[in-house]
């Protein structure tokens, strides 16, 4: 009996993950008011570079779909701010929310503010693609400051929830096929 309270409460908590995991999230509309120049978008930032996008890091996605996600930049050229070499940078979930969707391996403009200790970009700060050169005058190109920042090093905490996930469910099988096989041993 106490086996089997056991398994109907592994039962509720695994359905409860999953649906969590799964449910879509909130919805959003982006209205930015009209897209500014580099001009102005080089002046609101704390921030601005030229680097190659290199992967989205997205550690709060299992739990909630509107969780930001990171993207991460090799970067090339520094034209305002303190950036380091591989630059993370936080952005909405969705282009909905404002949301940056980088291409991998496009060579990006990032306009990015700083929010405490980390960077931050959506499609209004301006940042696009580096098909034509940042316009503003004076504008001073210099080399990225070495090593990262803003990145997470290791496995994202997206696939160790999923390998935590497949113990569970792992684990469960093998309670369950236990119990069958002492069942019917009887």
């Amino acid at each position: 009996m106490l086996r089997r309270s056991f398994l109907r409460i592994l039962l509720a908590v695994g359905t409860f993950l999953l649906a969590v995991a799964v449910l879509p999230g909130h919805a959003y509309a982006c209205s930015c008011g009209g897209p500014p120049g580099d001009q102005d978008n080089f002046t609101k930032a704390d921030a601005v570079f030229t680097g190659r996008f290199v992967r989205q890091d997205d550690p709060g996605r299992m739990f909630a779909s509107d969780a930001p996600v990171t993207l991460v930049f090799d970067v090339s050229a520094v034209e305002k701010g303190e950036v380091a070499r591989r630059q993370g940078v936080i952005t909405p979930p969705a282009t909905g929310a404002c949301g940056l969707a980088a291409g991998e391996g496009g060579n990006y403009l990032v306009f990015a503010y700083r929010d405490g200790d980390v960077l931050r970009t959506d499609i209004c700060a301006g940042t696009r693609l580096a098909e034509r050169p940042l316009s503003v005058p004076f504008a001073q190109t210099r080399p990225p400051s070495p090593g990262s920042a803003g990145v997470e090093d290791g496995l994202p905490i997206g696939v160790m929830t999923a390998v935590a996930g497949a113990m569970t469910a792992m684990a469960v099988i093998s309670v369950l096929l236990g119990h069958r096989s002492r069942r019917a041993s009887r």
